[in-house]
């Protein structure tokens, strides 16, 4: 499914092909405002799963799954 032309409003993504984003060890995502709190919960825990660290730019500060329980 090509989700740069997201005309029913499916995808959490505000911006086109998340690879884009990617630089080097990093990757920033942009989502819908509409959908942000379920992204950025689910985000927390892949990243976590994975022993990663996530940043949230909005709030400039590292996150765990922790903060969004």
């Amino acid at each position: 499914m090509d989700m740069t032309h997201d005309e029913e409003g499916i995808s959490p993504w505000s911006d086109g092909f998340l690879i884009g984003n990617a630089s080097g060890q990093t990757i920033c995502f942009a989502a819908r405002y509409s959908m942000a709190e379920g992204v950025s919960a689910a985000a927390a825990r892949m990243a976590a799963d994975r022993g990663l660290i996530r940043f949230d730019p909005q709030w400039n500060c590292l996150r765990l799954a922790a903060d969004e329980l």
